[in-house]
């Protein structure tokens, strides 16, 4: 993917010939995706104690509330900008970082009820919010990330699917990447490579194992003939990019270390 592509599907993850935005089926798929893992997430959870919500999570200085505190506000602050789409006015998600940070912090020590009831209103209050703006067509419509970066609206729920399986994977529950089903985790290249291609400073191919055998080429930047070619599959290669944990990295994923996410 080069920088300037925008995800359009798992048939040719952010190929540097692709521009266009996921269609209206892989919308529906994106959104079949994110309803799963949002039930996955809400299934583990709901065992976990007062006290192990309280444990370290596997993303440094964090406990698992502050994490499933995360989840639900990126939550709040997606339906803020489906709110502006809906309203003709530009949204932001958060009012400042210094109030995304006390929400999450001040979050992060409930009770297990209050987290776990917080996660499924706050994704339902998302779901509704989303449907509001494929109801109204306004897919197309742009909105922009807590980082400054522009997309089109339909792009929010592949972000979202992102969020909630990654760190889904970071409360340290058991979930790894590896666990990811495949389908899954290209989806999930799209929107991290999507993300990382304007940050990345050195050039390079990501090769991406298919069921056929063909493998997909994923650019960020743009790559000459010398720059790095990763290769692997697509849990290996979210798990590279993502920065989280893989029992096998992908092949050449020592030439090269990738922005952070």
């Amino acid at each position: 993917m080069t920088t300037a592509d925008q995800p359009s599907g798992p048939a040719t993850p952010g190929s540097a010939t692709s521009s266009a935005a996921p269609t209206e089926d892989a919308l529906e798929t994106v959104q079949r995706h994110l309803l799963h893992e949002e039930q996955q997430l809400l299934g583990q959870t709901i065992s976990v104690t007062d006290e192990q919500w309280r444990e370290p999570s596997l993303l440094a200085g964090w406990s698992r509330g502050h994490v499933a505190t995360h989840i639900a506000r990126q939550a709040d602050g997606m339906r803020r900008l489906t709110e502006g789409v809906l309203a003709g006015v530009p949204g932001t998600m958060y009012d400042s970082r210094e109030a995304r940070a006390e929400a999450i912090e001040q979050g992060s020590g409930r009770t297990g009820l209050d987290i776990q009831t917080d996660l499924d209103t706050s994704a339902g209050a998302l779901r509704s919010s989303l449907a509001e703006v494929g109801n109204a067509d306004l897919w197309d419509s742009r909105v922009q990330a807590s980082d400054g970066t522009e997309f089109p609206a339909r792009l929010l729920p592949l972000g979202r699917l992102t969020e909630v399986a990654l760190h889904h994977i970071d409360l340290g529950l058991g979930t790894t990447v590896d666990d990811l089903d495949p389908d899954l985790a290209t989806w999930l290249l799209e929107w991290i490579t999507f993300r990382l291609g304007p940050r990345v400073e050195r050039p390079f191919r990501i090769s991406l194992a298919t069921p056929d055998g063909a493998p997909s080429m994923i650019n960020l930047g743009e790559v000459g003939e010398d720059d790095p070619v990763i290769s692997g599959t697509p849990q290996s290669l979210v798990g590279w990019l993502a920065g989280r944990a893989v029992r096998n990295p992908p092949d050449g994923a020592d030439l090269i270390t990738p922005p952070a996410l």
